[in-house]
Formats: structure tokens, C-alpha cells, sequence
């Protein structure tokens, strides 16, 4: 098989390439040209706007497991929430809003 004694696993040096650190054809996630570029400006002018929404997303966890929290703190938590995720999709690419929860 191949010339590979591996198997056929996906490391394989003779396997086309995959899992050579950069991703799947060079780029991460598979990505080229244009649309890297275009992630790469997203991730970095979304930077702050991500770290808020994580430590947010934390302060939400910590307060739905305190018995002590009052629905009032709850809900503006996940309105301070989704108004981090509007302003994060909203910077996204044309092509490629709702980027997901886990920016």
C-alpha cells in the first residue's frame, strides 16, 4: 500500500500533504488567498471585542451556578452578551456572517 508503513494514516509524509502543521493545503482550515486574508483582518480587528465576550461568557457561567445571583443580573449578562456578538458578526465578512459562537 503507498509505500508507507503506516498504514494510510493521515500523517503519512506520501499522503498529500495533510497534517503538516499549517492545515489542510497549506492554509488553516483549508483557506487561500483572498478569504484568509479577509479572516486574518476579522480575527485582528475583533480581538478585544472576542477577549470581552470570553470573560463575559465566564462572568455569565460563574453567575448562573451562584444560588445567590437575581434573574435581573442573568438577564443583563446575556444582553451584554449578545450585544458583543452583534458587534462581532456585524465586523464579519459579507459573505460570512453569524460567524458562530466560538470566535
Amino acid at each position: 500500500m503507498g509505500g508507507s508503513n503506516n498504514g494510510g494514516h493521515m500523517m503519512d509524509r506520501n499522503s498529500g500533504g495533510h497534517m503538516d502543521g499549517t492545515g489542510y493545503g497549506g492554509h488553516m482550515g483549508g483557506q487561500t488567498g483572498q478569504r484568509y486574508e479577509e479572516d486574518q483582518t476579522f480575527l485582528n480587528e475583533t480581538v478585544d471585542i472576542r477577549k470581552e465576550l470570553h470573560e463575559k461568557r465566564f462572568e455569565y457561567a460563574e453567575a448562573n451556578r451562584d444560588p445567590n445571583t437575581t434573574i435581573g443580573t442573568i438577564r443583563a449578562l446575556e444582553k451584554e452578551i449578545y450585544d458583543l456578538e452583534r458587534q462581532i458578526n456585524e465586523k464579519a465578512p459579507a459573505n460570512r456572517r453569524g460567524y458562530g459562537p466560538n470566535y
